[in-house]
């Protein structure tokens, strides 16, 4: 049912050989004795390691691109580059939709909307009077926006 082993391995990563097609070669990237003794498999310790792949700490060990590890491996990978990128495309759609507006004392997603509203973006409202921004929401917001913007 599988080659079963008593102890953990350091997996430090994998090269796909500069090819981020569905063909690349894939070798894992492993540390020699030397290192593999500094790590703490029982901590799930991660560390950097100083120097490039090809230096005397690690070794590769190349895998047949359609053995069953290699695609393992490879969706994996996938999986956590598609998990990236979600989460950056999501702290991006965060970012454009805050307002200047959010950071005000008591305007809240009520109080914002009829200011848009009424004044079409957050540049027409900063170049407002206070009295025409009283006018939507009351004297005291309206000194409290001027304020903040």
């Amino acid at each position: 049912m599988g080659v079963q082993f008593d102890e953990n391995i350091a997996f430090l990563g994998r090269d796909k050989s500069g090819d981020h097609s569905g063909n690349a070669a894939v070798n894992i990237i492993i540390p020699t004795d030397e290192l593999s003794d500094k790590i703490d498999n029982k901590t799930n310790e991660s560390f950097t390691a100083v120097g490039d792949k090809t230096s005397e700490a690690f070794r590769e060990i190349p895998l047949d691109k359609n053995s069953h590890i290699a695609k393992l491996i490879a969706r994996l990978d996938e999986e956590s580059h598609r998990f990236a990128i979600t989460y950056h495309q999501n702290l991006r759609a965060k970012a454009e939709t805050k307002s200047a507006l959010d950071g005000i004392l008591g305007v809240g997603p009520v109080t914002r909307k009829k200011l848009l509203k009424h004044f079409g973006s957050v540049t027409k409202l900063r170049d407002s009077s206070e009295a025409e921004i009283a006018q939507v929401v009351g004297q005291k917001m309206a000194q409290n926006i001027k304020r903040h913007l």
